[in-house]
């Protein structure tokens, strides 16, 4: 049976490499509270909601062309930062979670990649980041499927990745 399973490191960008990533959090979060407000905006007009794919083609052909900030930021991560949307409401409509709030700068921050992401002996790659000192304190099993970088309030940073495991 596979199953999925986090291990958490503590990283320690250079400043050059934190600027990077408070950038690709500010993205994230200004694209989470864009949709959610174009969600809403659209459901009172039309009484008809928007997922995920009309979500993703209004990114890509409209949102990055009028914010040319948005560029800064690794695609995947505004990506993924829509699918937390969806499912954020769609935890609600199935009575599993509160609606959906705005993201805040001075809450914790996070984002995830998908893919492109690489391993050293003390570091790992992030794509629009580059290698970033890690301290693996544990051996990683399995295959890993993503990586998520958070930021504490206090200014730490942490890597969680998330690994298949095959278990008997």
């Amino acid at each position: 049976m596979l199953i999925r399973k986090a291990f958490k490191f503590r990283i320690y960008p250079n400043l050059e490499q934190q600027e990077k990533l408070s950038v690709q959090f500010g993205c994230a979060r200004f694209v989470y509270n864009h949709y959610r407000h174009v969600r809403e905006e659209y459901y009172k007009e039309t009484n008809s909601g928007l997922n995920y794919n009309d979500c993703a083609t209004d990114l890509s052909e409209v949102l990055k062309v009028e914010k040319d900030f948005l560029s800064q930021a690794d695609s995947q991560v505004l990506q993924q930062t829509l699918m937390d949307l969806q499912k954020a409401y769609e935890n609600f409509f199935e009575g599993r979670a509160d609606y959906p709030k705005f993201k805040r700068k001075h809450d914790k921050q996070s984002i995830r990649y998908p893919q492109r992401f690489k391993f050293s002996t003390n570091t790992i790659y992030l794509p629009k980041v580059g290698w970033v000192k890690c301290v693996y304190h544990r051996n990683i099993e399995g295959k890993a499927k993503n990586v998520t970088v958070s930021k504490t309030k206090t200014g730490k940073f942490f890597v969680s990745i998330q690994c298949e495991i095959e278990t008997p």
